[in-house]
């Protein structure tokens, strides 16, 4: 299993969703508000932003890292942390891959399984709106550190997320990944949550 606990590392960034609200809106928040949440929680935020940042190797990943290759997505969901509960934010069956190469490159993309189709090759601005919020696309490099991989971020489907730092702790089991990102409120009821990310390998 691959637990992945991230956060945005950029000056002044509160957020970055459009209408995904989860992941794309992964904004900080205080260490109060997660002593708040159930201690089982708490780990999730142990150590600060910079110290996770000064732990990761730059330059070229070594040739047996496990988490190089191609991954698929399998499910993702928001987990509220006051509670446990969760629901799926892409639906029953998200489609998409995270890829990490030899390069040091790297990229994510996911998406609604029954997104609309626009009735045209070119959406209106309402299809458009709909569409990019049923979507999250971005590629940049990535950094290693002890179970700890940092998305730096050069391109994206939402132009804040683009030049930030995404950091994501990680353990694996076997083929299987399983990303969490670092506590943040959600923008349509202000509760404090995490998404969960479920990957399987891509075998050739």
């Amino acid at each position: 299993m691959i637990i992945e606990r991230g956060s945005f590392v950029r000056s002044g960034l509160r957020g970055a969703g459009f209408l995904a609200d989860e992941i794309g809106n992964a904004g900080r928040v205080s260490r109060d508000d997660v002593a708040r949440t159930r201690p089982a929680e708490r780990e999730v935020e142990l150590l600060s932003d910079a110290e996770i940042l000064a732990s990761v190797k730059r330059g070229l990943p070594p040739p047996d890292c496990p988490v190089l290759g191609t991954w698929r997505l399998l499910s993702y969901v928001r987990e509220r942390l006051s509670d446990g509960h969760r629901h799926n934010q892409f639906g029953e069956n998200p489609d998409g891959y995270i890829g990490y190469a030899p390069d040091g490159r790297m990229y994510a993309i996911f998406v609604r399984h029954d997104r609309m189709a626009p009735r045209d090759v070119v959406p209106t601005d309402e299809e458009g709106v709909q569409l990019l919020g049923t979507m999250v696309a971005y590629a940049g490099t990535f950094s290693l550190g002890t179970n700890v991989v940092v998305h730096h971020i050069d391109t994206s489907w939402n132009q804040a997320w683009t030049g930030t730092d995404q950091i994501r702790h990680f353990i694996l089991e076997g083929d299987m990944l399983e990303i969490t990102t670092a506590p943040y409120k959600s923008y349509l009821d202000g509760t404090l949550g995490r998404s969960i990310l479920a990957w399987r390998r891509v075998r050739a």
